[in-house]
């Protein structure tokens, strides 16, 4: 009777732990495709897509990082306007600039807390010039999938322009403005801002042209008055019809 029962026990012992088995060797096992579908695809983004990067007309340049971490320190430094520990992060190697528009492929997407937010992030392979091939993070937002140049693009962006004194106080912005499209152009004019060595706007520099023919290139020269004062320019607008 006794070793009857014995018997019973330790078969409804074992049916139980055949039954919770699989239950809980499942609850170890992560929900199928659960990876893939957050590094892979977030954000509009996918691992592996080309893009470039951009963060808008009047910013030249774009700070990547080595890590996540320091993107999200650079931005808080940003924020403050602490100039000075950007540049300990540029000087250290921990961040590094690349110019507006160039390429990058995504190798992985991510996400900080900033400010009580999300920040979509992602890691990036640099395809092209000073920094080819080195690796780091960026804002997912300064990313753009599609490079559609301009209509009339400054060859080179501001790094494509020179100066060139005459002495007496003057001399002239020098650089190279190309037609992309199939169309012809009667007047184009491009303008530029002077600044002083505090950041003060100073005055402005033009030059202009009439008729500019498809995918052709204009050489101008923006007379700048007045040079003594002038430490740096930016593009204002480039207008034509």
């Amino acid at each position: 009777m006794k070793a009857s029962l014995k018997r019973i026990i330790i078969g409804a012992l074992v049916g139980l732990a055949i039954f919770l088995l699989p239950i809980i060797i499942c609850s170890f096992i992560p929900p199928e495709n659960t990876t893939s579908k957050t590094t892979t695809q977030t954000f509009g983004f996918n691992v592996g897509d080309a893009v470039y990067l951009d963060l808008g007309e009047d910013v030249e340049t774009a700070y990547i990082s080595n890590t996540d971490t320091d993107f999200v320190m650079l931005l808080k430094y940003i924020d403050e306007g602490n100039h000075t520990q950007i540049n300990k992060l540029l000087k250290n190697g921990r961040v590094f600039r690349v110019d507006r528009g160039t390429p990058v492929r995504i190798l992985a997407i991510s996400s900080r807390s900033y400010n009580g937010e999300t920040l979509p992030l992602c890691k990036v392979k640099v395809l092209f010039g000073k920094y080819k091939d080195k690796v780091g993070w960026v804002a997912i937002s300064e990313c753009k999938k599609t490079f559609q140049k301009p209509n009339l693009e400054l060859v080179g962006g501001i790094k494509g322009t020179h100066y060139e004194s005459v002495g007496y106080g003057y001399g002239y912005i020098v650089g190279y403005l190309k037609n992309n499209t199939d169309r012809s152009y009667n007047y184009v004019q491009i303008s530029f801002s002077l600044y002083d060595k505090n950041g003060n706007k100073v005055g402005s520099a033009f030059d202009n042209t009439n008729g500019l023919g498809p995918r052709e290139t204009w050489k101008f020269k923006a007379l700048v008055m007045n040079d003594q004062e002038v430490e740096s320019y930016k593009v204002e607008d480039i207008t034509a019809w």
